[in-house]
């Protein structure tokens, strides 16, 4: 929140104060008393698809002061996990345009108040395409030939990464890679995109191990018997030096 500064100006010792100066200072403490004695409100704004109702989580929400409102725009986070909405707290009470934008659709714009006693206001905003979209599908659990099947011509596949760190070229998937398990994908299941959106994938990956085996005593023995008990326990050799 800002507070627009009464109209105080500095004096040198000695210079008398007006009383102009001093209801000057009366009316900035009382800014202040008022400020700090705020209540508080937040806002939360659910943005979903004009057509296919689904939500849209890419989407810049931007809450404008109008009116006497005083403050600057600010712009309310998106909150995921299942909630889907924008969030924007320790709103000051008063009258707010609610601008909503994201690619692919028209802008909107909805007038806001909120109330003097701190309670929380929701809005609910649809936002009309202004390009063809599509709701993404879910992709968990499928193998990656049928996740990449499931995005058919509208969408398409721009990242897969599996579970140990290592980038699949999509163009050139491995017979392991094809048959893996879905673990995790960008935007989630269920949100309006541009088609032709590129999904990130995470797939499921095999398990690596390391055979280890016990190193054999080599003290003592010659080198043709060193290097002979060290093969039997598939080791070899390395460099020797004379004593």
């Amino acid at each position: 929140m800002s507070l627009t500064s009464p109209p105080l100006v500095k004096v040198n010792p000695g210079d008398p104060i007006t009383s102009q100066q001093w209801n000057n200072i009366i009316d900035a403490i009382g800014a202040l008393y008022n400020a700090f004695n705020t209540v508080m409100g937040s806002l939360d704004v659910t943005i979903t698809d004009r057509g296919t109702n689904a939500v849209i989580s890419g989407a810049t929400v931007s809450v404008v002061p109008t009116g006497t409102t005083q403050g600057q725009p600010r712009a309310a986070l998106f909150v995921g996990n299942g909630v889907n909405r924008y969030r924007l707290d320790q709103l000051p009470p008063g009258t707010y345009n609610v601008v909503s934008q994201a690619d692919g659709y028209t802008d909107e714009t909805d007038a806001v108040t909120m109330a003097a006693d701190g309670s929380s206001q929701a809005l609910k905003v649809q936002l009309t395409p202004s390009v063809q979209t599509i709701v993404t599908p879910v992709l968990l659990g499928l193998p990656l030939t049928q996740a990449i099947a499931a995005l058919g011509t509208d969408l398409q596949i721009g990242r897969i990464i599996d579970s140990h760190g290592n980038d699949i070229p999509p163009a050139a998937l491995t017979a392991d890679a094809a048959q893996a398990f879905v673990l995790n994908q960008a935007p989630d299941a269920g949100i309006v995109v541009p088609k032709n959106t590129a999904l990130f994938v995470q797939i499921a990956a095999k398990a690596e191990f390391t055979e280890r085996v016990k190193v054999p005593d080599i003290r003592g023995l010659t080198i043709d018997n060193a290097r002979a008990a060290l093969a039997a326990s598939q080791l070899v050799l390395g460099v020797t030096k004379n004593a």
